[in-house]
């Protein structure tokens, strides 16, 4: 299940133990690697690549990474200069 601020390879790294199967998984489940996920989607990861070292640690450890965009981290950045803020397309035209 998706917990609150947790992005495809959040949830690909807690429930495979790697994110080497994110483009499995995406596909699995009719989504972009890039798409903000819905808290509480459940997604599919039969047959996703996993690695059972990392994923017994992770549920040991009770480690569940959430490392997507908040709408508060989004509104600082729309005020953000520079390359490393600017979106191809949008405000970086690239010709």
């Amino acid at each position: 299940m998706v917990l609150q601020g947790q992005s495809i390879f959040d949830v690909c790294l807690q429930n495979c133990g790697t994110i080497e199967g994110v483009f499995e998984l995406a596909n699995q489940n009719n989504l972009s690697i890039t798409e903000n996920l819905i808290t509480g989607t459940i997604l599919q990861t039969n047959g996703v690549l996993t690695d059972d070292d990392i994923l017994d640690y992770y549920k040991v450890k009770n480690i569940q990474p959430a490392t997507g965009l908040t709408i508060e981290i989004s509104e600082d950045i729309t005020n953000c200069e520079g390359i490393g803020c600017w979106i191809i397309e949008d405000n970086f035209k690239v010709s």
